[in-house]
């Protein structure tokens, strides 16, 4: 009985271990996207990309004249805007 505690926790503690390491780098979300416009909402200052991620300006400085249909690389912190190039 002990032996298959032993064994039912530590796979226990294996899978959630691998969720912890998953949601740390998914909630981190520092980087850059690189993808053409398909949306603009001016409104909540958010840009998405063809490949559907979404990212808000926090200051909305950063959409002043971008449109839909350019391409450009994001650099993000948080999944808040930090700067976009074309």
């Amino acid at each position: 009985m002990n032996k298959t505690f032993i064994i039912a926790a530590t796979l226990g503690l294996i899978a959630t271990s691998g969720l912890a390491r998953a949601n740390d780098s998914d909630g981190g979300r520092d980087g850059s996207d690189y993808g053409t416009v398909v949306k603009l909402d001016r409104a909540s200052n958010t840009i998405t990309l063809a490949n559907g991620s979404t990212y808000t300006d926090p200051f909305a400085g950063e959409l002043n004249g971008i449109k839909v249909g350019e391409k450009v690389r994001i650099t993000y912190s948080d999944g808040d805007v930090v700067s976009i190039s074309r």
